[in-house]
């Protein structure tokens, strides 16, 4: 078993903010981490989640099937990790260790040309 994203195409959702229903317009879409063992399944298991519930009642008022559009991705970082499966590195951080470490040197990377440059030096 694997994890997959699974994404609808984007829509517009209007937020209703005024007495006649209008406001302001949002473009989103709705994602959900499933586990499958196939892209293929992972799209089934998906229309099944009440997060998908809006995409299913839409594309069936529309008589589109419920797949049609639908994203799907390997729930993997850079380097070939499962987020699900990473385990903590610190208590404030969670993520791919090699992704972080990568992180931390570009940052102190960062830090040090800054210092160099006095420019935004935090004392």
């Amino acid at each position: 078993m694997s994890h997959y994203w699974v994404m609808t195409p984007v829509y517009t959702y209007v937020e209703p903010v005024l007495d006649d229903g209008s406001g302001p317009r949002y473009d989103t879409r709705d994602v959900v981490c499933v586990a499958a063992p196939n892209k293929r399944e992972a799209r089934k298991e998906a229309v099944k989640t009440p997060e998908f519930r809006r995409h299913v009642n839409d594309c069936r008022s529309d008589r589109v099937p419920p797949f049609k559009g639908l994203e799907v991705e390997d729930c993997l970082c850079e380097h070939g990790f499962c987020w699900c499966e990473i385990p903590d590195c610190h208590p404030d951080e969670e993520g791919c260790p090699t992704c972080l470490a990568k992180d931390r040197e570009r940052w102190e990377a960062e830090d040090r040309e800054r210092r160099e440059n006095g420019v935004g030096v935090w004392i």
